[in-house]
């Protein structure tokens, strides 16, 4: 049997979203690369945390979908707009993962 994987963006968290990242950020945590986290932060944090991230402007936040049900997650942090050097080297490496995802490759990182 066939699974499908696929990444989105997130720009809106439904109650079931919302509880499988969390759960997935709990097992990325004890596993030792959970969003900069060392210790679960408990269910209320997690919430809190996503949906501020949700209206942070520079902020993007991107969920692993595995056949429809999030298993993982990443977030890209955009240089601020004063910072034009980052902001465009950003904008480089945001396309290079976004092909490489996309075409399922390793991608390149040119300098």
């Amino acid at each position: 049997m066939s699974r499908t994987a696929r990444v989105q963006r997130i720009l809106a968290l439904e109650e079931d979203d919302l509880q499988a990242l969390c759960e997935a950020v709990d097992a990325a945590i004890l596993d030792g690369g959970g969003f900069g986290w060392l210790q679960p932060q408990g269910r209320q944090v997690l919430e809190r945390y996503f949906r501020g991230l949700l209206l942070v402007p520079e902020r993007m936040l991107f969920a692993v979908r595995l056949d429809g049900v999030i298993v993982g997650g990443a977030q890209l942090i955009r240089a601020p707009r004063n910072n034009e050097l980052q902001a465009m080297r950003a904008a480089e490496l945001a396309g290079i993962a976004a092909t490489a995802i996309i075409t399922n490759e390793p991608a390149e990182v040119r300098r």
